[in-house]
C-alpha cells in the first residue's frame, strides 16, 4: 500500500462524513479499530465504536462539513488537518442543541494497515473553543483583551 493509497483511505472517511453516509464512513474500519477522542478521553472500539462516533457528530451537526488543509503520511500513519463546521441541531455529549454555528480546527491521526483497513483513529481539537462558540461555556471576560 502506497502513501497515496493510505491518504485516500483516510480522506474517504471525511468525504463520507460530508455526505452524511454512515455506511461509507465505516467501510474501511477494521473490526479491531479503536477510535480515540482526545478532548473527551473516550475510546470507542471496533466498527460499532466508529459508527457511534459518526452518529454522535452527525446528529449534533446534521449540516456538518469538513475541509481538509493538510495530509501527511509516515509509514502506516496518516495525519489530516481539517476544519469542521456546522450548526449544532442535536446533543453533543451532555450539551443540548444550541442552534449555533461553530467552526473548529481538527487533527486526525489514523493508522492504516497493509490491506487498507483503519486500525486506529485519534482525534484532536479544541473542545473548549467549540463549547464556547456553541454557548455552552461562557467566554471569560478577559478573553481577547490586550495586555
Amino acid at each position: 500500500m502506497t502513501d497515496e493509497d493510505r491518504k485516500r483511505v483516510a480522506r474517504r472517511q471525511l468525504e463520507a462524513f460530508n455526505r452524511h453516509n454512515e455506511t461509507d464512513y465505516v467501510a474501511d474500519i477494521a473490526t479491531s479499530c479503536v477510535v480515540i477522542d482526545i478532548p473527551s478521553g473516550e475510546k470507542l472500539a471496533g466498527r460499532e465504536g466508529a459508527r457511534d462516533f459518526f452518529r454522535r457528530w452527525s446528529t449534533a451537526f446534521p449540516d456538518g462539513k469538513t475541509t481538509i488543509h493538510g495530509e501527511f503520511v509516515s509509514g502506516d500513519t496518516v495525519v489530516i488537518q481539517f476544519t469542521g463546521e456546522g450548526t449544532q441541531k442535536g446533543p453533543l455529549g451532555p450539551f443540548p442543541a444550541s442552534n449555533k454555528r461553530a467552526k473548529t480546527e481538527f487533527c486526525s491521526v489514523s493508522k492504516i494497515d497493509g490491506q487498507g483497513k483503519v486500525t486506529e483513529i485519534t482525534n484532536y481539537y479544541d473542545q473548549l473553543s467549540l463549547l464556547m462558540q456553541l454557548g455552552h461555556i461562557p467566554v471569560p471576560s478577559a478573553a481577547g483583551t490586550s495586555r
